[in-house]
């Protein structure tokens, strides 16, 4: 066996291994996609609320204990929806402005359009009226 079986044995057996690794990669994806689902979290925050997500005290139990961090998490909650709210009227209110000014801008380019028309019109007349004579 010459110098060029090894190598092409060698480069079989890296293929082997990229096949390998790439499996096991495909499966810790598939693990972790299972994991963040969005049914798989509902599932876990119920669970933290029924007290099995590997917690001796259910959640209850540990909001009653610590009132205080509970009471900030909680105006924190509130807060960050509050200003999701104002963001999302403002940006209903830009949008609208938005459409209103392309709308008139619409109707100003119309209106400022046709008036170039007739001027322009007039100008060729008087033009050709002014040659012919």
């Amino acid at each position: 066996m010459s110098e060029n079986s090894i190598q092409a044995r060698t480069s079989a057996e890296i293929r082997e291994d990229i096949g390998r690794t790439r499996a096991g990669l495909d499966f810790l994806a598939d693990a972790l996609e299972g994991r963040l689902s969005t049914g798989s979290l509902i599932d876990q925050a119920m669970g933290m609320l029924r007290g099995r997500a590997g917690s001796d005290a259910p959640l209850g139990d540990l909001i009653r204990a610590h009132p205080g961090p509970a009471a900030l998490f909680a105006a924190a909650v509130v807060w960050l929806a509050i200003e999701n709210r104002k963001v999302a009227a403002a940006e209903e209110e830009s949008a609208r402005k938005r459409r209103t000014a392309r709308k008139s801008g619409t109707a100003a380019k119309k209106r400022s359009s046709g008036g170039a028309r007739k001027r322009s019109a007039r100008k060729t007349t008087t033009e050709t009226e002014s040659g012919s004579s």
